[in-house]
């Protein structure tokens, strides 16, 4: 192994993250400004859409204190304003999914390079098949997240409270009923999802150390293809199948289990609200105008609910992917900052190398100029690949100065 080859291709990863510094700072500021763009047209197509999905149970009530009678003119009213509404939903689909592609791929990119460049041992430990799949998932929450809830949001609050204000207006009760629902809803999701949020991340370490475990069998086919049938390798496997799937199961059946009860919850509160509209109405306590207003303004009322309540699982998934970036950003890889052309010598003096916590012996001492030409030489096992890593600062070891600066 050539020390000269070795403190050039250092030097070389120095200049490479100097480049890359400047590159990813550009690209965040990118990928924030088509993102700033893309949530000013998002949040008008919804408020907009939010505003003409309103427009009928408003005018409905309208006409009902202008005691004004329902003709087929004001049906074929109410009909296109629906196809409107439906049409501007179409349209921010559309448009959100376009963005979608170039927006996931530039996140994409910045979470790989950050990854590229985390410390020689971090990536190891964490297993970048684990890391891969981990970065395809926070990708996919922070789209998810940042293009959904995050704008859709506003519309939904908007929804809620004019709904409620609407059934207030003309049965007590009942804006009573659909008023107190939203909080029981919105905390029994948020205290859902905390205790899902600490349970996922436990399932995430099983899950991340069982694919590990069982990349380690499926790596080397020139192994297993000379035996002579697979149980060996089945056998070996299922310890950490049973780990990988007993964890989702067991994450799974208490996020469903919960998930349901609310559900059920807002069903209930749902149908309760409905027998009271038809009662009333049949006892001529409300008016076929509200009628009809209840059978829009309700089940608006109640997705609008359900979005806000699914911000929480949303905003617990961008958490989790903007900590993951974090925790990459934070173990990042200790440059020196020399640059190629200033290494004029290498000073060595060690006795010991330190790989995963442990210690091995291992003894080198020289001193090399520019220009010196360095052979490490032992038998396999020794340390040379080890010792050549922390050369090029793969990994960190006192006792190696760069131009009589500690590295």
């Amino acid at each position: 192994m050539y020390v000269a080859l070795s403190v050039g291709v250092r030097n070389l990863c120095v200049l490479c993250t100097q480049v890359y510094s400047v590159t990813i700072q550009e690209r965040r500021k990118y990928i924030m400004k088509s993102y700033q763009r893309f949530f000013g047209t998002m949040l008008v197509i919804v408020l907009l859409s939010s505003f003409i999905s309103l427009i009928g149970p408003i005018c409905l009530q309208c006409w009902t204190q202008m005691d004004i009678s329902l003709d087929n003119r004001h049906i074929f009213t109410l009909i296109g304003i629906l196809f409107l509404s439906n049409t501007l939903n179409i349209l921010l689909i559309v448009y959100r999914e376009r963005f979608a592609k170039h927006y996931n791929k530039q996140n994409f990119i910045s979470l790989v390079t950050d990854f590229l460049h985390m410390d020689y041992d971090a990536i190891i430990s964490e297993g970048p098949s684990n890391m891969l799949e981990k970065i395809v998932t926070a990708t996919n929450q922070i789209y998810s997240y940042m293009t959904g809830i995050h704008i859709q949001i506003w519309s939904s609050v908007i929804i809620a409270i004019v709904s409620i204000g609407l059934i207030l207006s003309v049965n007590l009760p009942m804006g009573i009923i659909m008023l107190a629902y939203v909080p029981i809803s919105y905390f029994g999701y948020k205290l859902l999802n905390k205790e899902l949020a600490r349970r996922s991340k436990r399932m995430q370490e099983e899950t991340g150390r069982g694919f590990q475990e069982l990349m380690s069998y499926l790596m080397e086919p020139d192994y297993y293809k000379q035996l002579p049938d697979y149980s060996e390798i089945i056998t070996g496997m299922l310890p950490a199948v049973e780990r990988i799937y007993g964890s989702m199961a067991k994450v799974n059946e208490f996020a469903q289990s919960v998930s349901s009860a609310l559900q059920g919850l807002g069903s209930i509160v749902q149908n309760v609200i409905m027998m009271l509209i038809i009662y009333l109405f049949y006892r001529g306590a409300l008016s076929p105008f509200f009628l009809m207003t209840a059978t829009i303004i309700l089940p608006l009322y109640f997705n609008a609910i359900t979005t806000i309540t699914n911000s929480n699982i949303q905003k617990m998934d961008y958490t989790i992917a903007k900590e993951l970036h974090s925790q990459i950003i934070q173990r990042a890889e200790n440059d020196s900052g020399d640059a190629l052309d200033t290494v004029d010598s290498l000073d060595v003096n060690v006795s010991k190398l330190l790989l995963g916590g442990k210690v091995f012996p291992f003894e080198a001492d020289v001193t090399l100029q520019k220009g010196d030409v360095g052979q490490v030489l032992g038998v396999s096992g020794t340390g040379k690949s080890t010792f050549v890593k922390t050369l090029i600062r793969y990994r960190n070891m006192d006792g190696i100065q760069s131009n009589a600066k500690k590295l």
